[in-house]
């Protein structure tokens, strides 16, 4: 949330501003164990992230809206349910990934919440 806040009231007014093009983006976050690791030599190392939470967030990035933010049912159903109010739940016929070890589908949601002013956060109520 703080990242779409970021972009669209930082960064997109920044890039109006200076005459440069609008940049678009999608968010995707999922939530389960991943194995984060360091690969390469020393000076040449980057990290990677590994793990189905890890592929799932990048296919839901790809699902997400523009300019919006896609969430898995993992990381939907740890949630404060003040928040599911903001949940509308996802439907692409190209999306076919299951719950581990089930037939049953993994659900994702477009999370549809406009972040408030981080100056008003203090006052902010659910």
């Amino acid at each position: 949330m703080a990242m779409r806040y970021l972009m669209e009231n930082d960064i997109q007014p920044f890039l109006t501003k200076n005459n440069f093009p609008l940049m678009n983006f999608r968010i995707g976050i999922d939530m389960e164990e991943i194995l984060i690791s360091r690969i390469g030599m020393k000076n040449t190392n980057f990290l990677t992230v590994v793990g189905d939470a890890a592929n799932r967030a990048s296919k839901l990035q790809s699902l997400a809206l523009s300019n919006g933010i896609c969430i898995g049912e993992n990381l939907a159903q740890n949630l404060d349910e003040k928040l599911y109010r903001y949940l509308e739940e996802g439907k692409n016929s190209t999306w076919k990934w299951l719950k581990a070890g089930t037939s049953l589908p993994y659900r994702y949601f477009h999370y549809n919440f406009d972040f408030p002013n981080p100056k008003e956060w203090s006052s902010f109520r659910f």
